[in-house]
């Protein structure tokens, strides 16, 4: 009964062993690709960073092209409603002409 348990204890180290060299082999791949991971994570923020200039280039056309379209659009407005403005007086001037 005593060598059983001297042969168990010996396998438990042993299967301790070989998980302590299975999970530190892990851990350096893992470490590995995390460094990876983070050199294309740099890499990206790189390139979003040199577009960003491109952005707000076409940000700051789009904006002046909306102004220049809300200007014209408020001019044709006024001019639509001034044209309609003497349309209505000349109706009214006419129709008291008749009455």
């Amino acid at each position: 009964m005593d060598i059983l348990m001297t042969v168990l204890q010996v396998l438990l180290y042993v299967a301790a062993i070989v998980l302590l060299v299975v999970f530190t082999i892990v851990g350096i791949k893992m470490i590995k690709m995390l460094n990876k991971t983070d050199e294309i994570m740099d890499d990206v923020s790189d390139k979003v960073k040199s577009l960003d200039g491109v952005f707000m280039a076409i940000d700051k056309v789009s904006d002046g092209a909306n102004h220049i379209a809300d200007i014209v659009v408020s001019k044709l407005g006024k001019f639509i409603n001034k044209l309609f403005k003497e349309k209505s007086k000349d109706k009214k001037g006419t129709d008291e002409e008749d009455g």
